[in-house]
């Protein structure tokens, strides 16, 4: 029988093929980029890989990785998710890693910076890229994401372990609600019924797969749909202990959640870690299987889902104008 992660592995073929030319090529190129993931969100860290993947590939440069020290890491960092299309950081490379100082830090396009490695301090410096890269909703940087998003056996069956307990229908609507500390400082706080009413009139009658890393913003759907009188099914993977996910609180293989159920321990830290981005990563295929997405313009989680979806036309990411206005 298919499933989700089968249907959406067979869309990304092209790219999974592309991925394996693209590692043969990027290993020809003899000078490196070394890159390193930070402690941001995990898609903004996924994102920025990409980011830096075009960069390199743009540049002549082989992308190189280092997860050593990457919040989201356990064991291996990167490939304890994903199956990894570069070298992992070795200290032999120094000699040919490509380097800028810490004094060429400039706003960069969409503020996005990459991390470059700056062996004369032993430290990665933060550098902007120039405006001539390609950033944002360019094809090219949508297909290298499209390339990374492989997740190695051991995910896959977790993901597909979670995604068949939910026992979800053939056909339904996914919803991405941002809360957290985002919340005021990236973005403003869209009203639940906006999510719902953005909901293209064709798919308003199908159930909802709603998805936070806030629980109280299933209840609010929860609460919406009951007071509709759709009687539409709601599903959703977000623990009840779930209350948001604030970076600034983020130690390696930590979560925010609630005080009483925060993990205290090493070992602790590493299970939360790995549970929550196994349930986002499930999250993510269920939403990109789905029949219409609704998301946020300013969340990577929004825009990941995006450019995974099988659908395109049929995403909506909000943005802070567009409150007033419903899709046909």
């Amino acid at each position: 029988m298919s499933t989700l992660t089968d249907d959406l592995d067979r869309r990304l073929m092209l790219e999974h093929t592309s991925a394996q030319d693209y590692q043969a090529a990027n290993l020809q190129n003899k000078r490196y980029l070394v890159h390193e993931p930070g402690g941001r969100g995990f898609f903004a860290e996924f994102s920025t890989v990409a980011h830096a993947m075009v960069y390199a590939w743009t540049n002549n440069l082989q992308f190189v990785l280092d997860s050593s020290r990457w919040s989201f890491g356990i064991e291996q960092g990167w490939a304890d998710y994903f199956i990894p299309i570069f070298p992992e950081y070795q200290s032999a490379m120094d000699d040919r890693v490509e380097f800028r100082t810490s004094e060429r830090v400039h706003p960069s396009v969409e503020g996005r910076h990459i991390h470059y490695h700056n062996v004369l301090f032993s430290r990665p410096a933060r550098v902007a890229i120039g405006d001539h890269i390609v950033l944002g909703d360019h094809p090219i940087n949508i297909h290298f994401l499209r390339m990374l998003f492989r997740y190695n056996g051991k995910i896959r069956r977790a993901i597909e372990a979670q995604i068949n307990a939910l026992e979800l229908p053939d056909h339904y609507v996914a919803l991405h609600l941002r809360r957290g500390d985002k919340v005021g400082d990236e973005d403003i706080l869209y009203p639940t019924q906006a999510y719902l009413d953005h909901v293209s009139e064709a798919y308003r009658n199908l159930p909802v797969f709603a998805m936070s890393d806030d629980h109280a913003a299933i209840n609010d759907v929860r609460e919406a749909l009951a007071g509709d009188g759709s009687g539409r099914a709601l599903f959703s993977l977000t623990e009840k202990n779930q209350a948001g996910f604030n970076e600034q609180r983020l130690q390696r293989g930590a979560f925010f959640l609630q005080a009483d159920s925060s993990p205290t321990s090493d070992t602790e830290r590493s299970t939360y870690t790995n549970n929550e981005v196994i349930r986002l990563l499930a999250e993510t295929v269920i939403a990109a299987q789905s029949q219409c997405f609704v998301g946020t313009y300013f969340s990577n989680v929004g825009k990941v889902i995006r450019d995974l979806h099988q659908l395109p036309n049929r995403v909506t990411l909000m943005q802070p104008h567009q409150l007033e206005r419903k899709p046909q």
